[in-house]
């Protein structure tokens, strides 16, 4: 007899507290990024659009201000969800990108925080150009099965993979900065490894009220000038270790070994040092250390 899982029942049991509702939305980003890892196309750019719900908001002082966030909307041009991406989706703890620090459950922790997600994928096939569209919930898992048609002139087709994380339930929702630049800066501080060994593709985030921010942008104007670096040799290799203090996006202290211009190893540094198991408070509020370690790939891996 197969083994069947019950969606709803893990996707309970996962935990994700209040303080983390972005997460979800920050796997869908990081999937992106390592999409375009994995392809040879040269303008590689994600565009995340934040929808808000209708309408303005009175706050305590009877001030209008902006609604929250309710459908987020992450679309990339790297390989989609070709056959093999499509059955690692449907596999539970799937070791696909295990290489890449991966888990296999980011797609349930999108469950957690929305009600849905829509997926719909135009991808390169072995003899042409296909479209997959499809649905994912707690009650149904993924439908429609039969989700794929054959792009019959493919002459003119732009590759483009659009996940749609819809319906933040409230506790989550609510939880969530109004600010869009806020946002902006959570998405680079949870994805700083890509952006500090430069191998970030082109990130836009907009939402609904038409504000924009050019992520790419923000992190060399905002963030950049904040890694305090050293630089060290051991046995004729030089090394570089940027440090960084990470309000948001980050659970943990941690050295990220990178080299070739991407992350090879993540070291949780409270299982060398017992003192870093907690935040460390400063006077600008509490923190963890980040730490990216440069040097050649056969030095980590």
């Amino acid at each position: 007899m197969k083994l069947t899982m019950n969606i709803a029942g893990h996707v309970d049991r996962l935990p994700l507290g209040e303080g983390k509702a972005l997460w979800p939305v920050f796997e869908a980003v990081v999937n992106s990024i390592q999409s375009l890892e994995d392809t040879q196309v040269e303008d590689k750019h994600i565009e995340i659009y934040a929808e808000r719900l209708e309408g303005k908001q009175i706050n305590i002082t009877g001030a209008e201000e902006q609604s929250h966030f309710t459908n987020f909307y992450i679309s990339d041009n790297g390989n989609g969800f070709t056959d093999e991406n499509y059955r690692s989706f449907l596999e539970a703890y799937s070791k696909l990108k295990v290489a890449k620090g991966c888990k296999g459950i980011g797609r349930f922790l999108w469950l957690k925080a929305f009600e849905k997600v829509e997926i719909e994928s135009i991808y390169k096939g072995a003899d042409g150009s296909f479209k997959r569209v499809f649905s994912f919930d707690k009650e149904n898992g993924v439908e429609p099965e039969d989700n794929t048609e054959k792009i019959t002139d493919d002459a003119d087709v732009k590759i483009k993979t659009t996940v749609s994380l819809k319906g933040m339930k409230a506790n989550y929702r609510d939880s969530v900065s109004l600010s869009l630049e806020s946002l902006a800066r959570k998405i680079i501080e949870h994805c700083l490894p890509y952006f500090v060994v430069n191998q970030c593709p082109s990130i836009v985030l907009t939402d609904s009220d038409g504000d924009k921010f050019d992520l790419n942008n923000m992190y060399n104007e905002n963030f950049s000038d904040r890694l305090n670096q050293d630089t060290f040799n051991i046995k004729d290799q030089s090394f570089r270790l940027y440090h960084m203090m990470v309000a948001e996006g980050a659970d943990k202290h941690e050295l990220h070994l990178c080299a070739n211009n991407r992350e090879v190893k993540p070291v949780e540094l409270k299982k060398r040092i017992p003192d870093l198991a907690k935040r460390i408070n400063g006077e600008e509020g509490s923190f963890y250390y980040v730490g990216y370690l440069t040097g050649m790939l056969g030095m980590f891996s």
